[in-house]
């Protein structure tokens, strides 16, 4: 009975690709059922004949995900694993078992499966989830039946591809909110047994003294006129921005944005439109990018670009942004804005570090990158495994020589080949001189 129970608690069940199937029947029934997930209007999003059958069937996925796939996802990491993922059309899972042991700063991302993550939704848990989890009591046991801290926690997010929140709330009676981001959900999981944590924080409310930073990818999207944009959250089946505060807007450079929220309980996240009582909307505050360490890389590759990179840019770039994240000993997230343009095969990129933890060993490793180019010694193949050839070249204070500098070089050969002649006639006339000497005796 009660170790059975408790057994089955710790065990994992389902597989990833078992979830996977899951996910993708249940979707597959909602659309049977009539729900038209990509309308924005209430009349239109679910089928009037079977809405409360949709409504309930929308509620036990969401359950199903937060109690089940994210639970047998956790009980199926370690501390030192990467995180897991499922992947869908329709939503991405990500869980990771962290020990919390790169600090309060750490950044972890939505969706960990992404190559690029720079510009990706992302969360900071800052001192106070620290505080809570870097060691406390979670109902682990020793073989002996003692009571073991555990260290860390499952951290849980997903992104929702459409609005699957709003049309299972009973209360859904008016039009849904103009979101401009993709729904985010994070949960808490106990790093033991995969239970939701999440309920608990939302009952106590503000629980977190220093609020939970979240970076939410919303594309292209800007605010129409008489609306601004509010990081919110739905709790009690409502959206209510109460738990949460929108401190700006981070454009990344190619068009693209995030904002940039506080919110003081973990749960469903987005950024929407609120309509401004005066009809004058602000824009957000605007809040660039800081990392503790930002080095601008570029070097060139001695190859044809045309044939290399242009018919597969995209594939390309990943495998070179694979290659360059391993020759350096960093992770992909911290190698960003990478891109390739003709002149043989130009490349660029940043590359940073987060925090002031990993500063240090971006500098160290930035050195290192530096002197392999600055030898010629930087190995990198391409899409068919092919070494490329890449010169001897350096990556930073590199200036252009003068004229004069240029010069130097062919003046003391000059001057050396001056003082070689000089010594070849002192000694031609030392030998002549020595020759009539003799001659005259």
């Amino acid at each position: 009975g009660s170790l059975s129970n408790l057994v089955n608690s710790l065990v994992r069940t389902f597989t990833s690709d078992q979830i996977e199937v899951f996910l993708r029947a249940a979707f597959a029934g909602l659309e049977a059922l009539g729900f038209n997930k990509n309308s924005t209007r209430s009349d239109t999003v679910l089928n009037p004949a079977s809405k409360d059958i949709i409504r309930q069937k929308l509620k036990e996925l969401m359950q199903s995900i937060h109690d089940s796939y994210m639970s047998e996802m956790c009980k199926g990491s370690s501390g030192q694993s990467e995180p897991e993922t499922v992947n869908t059309d329709d939503i991405s899972i990500s869980v990771i078992k962290t020990e919390l042991s790169q600090g309060p700063e750490e950044k972890f991302y939505f969706d960990s499966s992404v190559s690029d993550r720079y510009g990706s939704s992302s969360i900071v848990l800052h001192d106070s989830i620290y505080d809570l989890y870097s060691e406390w009591d979670c109902g682990r046991l020793g073989a002996d039946g003692s009571e073991l801290p555990c260290v860390g926690l499952c951290l849980a997010t997903a992104v929702l591809e459409e609005d699957l929140i709003t049309p299972s709330s009973d209360a859904f009676d008016v039009k849904q909110p103009k979101l401009v981001s993709k729904v985010h959900d994070i949960r808490f999981l106990n790093p033991v047994n995969g239970a939701d944590m999440t309920p608990q924080f939302q009952r106590k409310r503000s629980t977190i003294e220093e609020p939970i930073s979240l970076r939410l990818d919303i594309g292209q999207m800007t605010a129409e006129d008489g609306y601004e944009m509010r990081c919110g959250m739905n709790v009690n089946d409502k959206w209510t921005d109460e738990f949460c505060e929108t401190r700006g807007i981070t454009p990344l450079g190619d068009g693209t944005a995030n904002v940039n929220c506080d919110c003081t309980i973990p749960g469903i996240i987005a950024v929407y439109l609120v309509k401004v009582d005066n009809g004058n909307s602000q824009p957000l505050l605007e809040m660039p990018e800081n990392f503790a360490f930002n080095k601008y890389i570029n070097f060139r590759i001695a190859e044809d670009y045309y044939k290399l990179v242009e018919p597969n840019e995209a594939q390309f770039e990943e495998h070179l942004h694979t290659q360059l994240a391993t020759i350096i000993d960093t992770d992909k997230g911290n190698i960003i804005k990478l891109k390739t343009w003709p002149g043989s095969i130009e490349v660029a990129f940043n590359l940073v570090a987060p925090n002031d933890l990993e500063a240090g060993q971006q500098q160290q490793a930035y050195e290192q990158f530096a002197e392999l180019l600055a030898t010629g010694q930087l190995d990198l193949t391409d899409l068919a495994g092919q070494q490329m050839s890449v010169p001897a070249q350096c990556v930073e204070n590199c200036k252009e020589k003068t004229e004069g500098e240029l010069m130097l070089p062919m003046i003391v050969m000059a001057c050396g080949m001056a003082v070689a002649l000089f010594i070849l006639v002192f000694i031609v006339c030392a030998v002549c001189i020595k020759k009539k000497k003799t001659a005259d005796k």
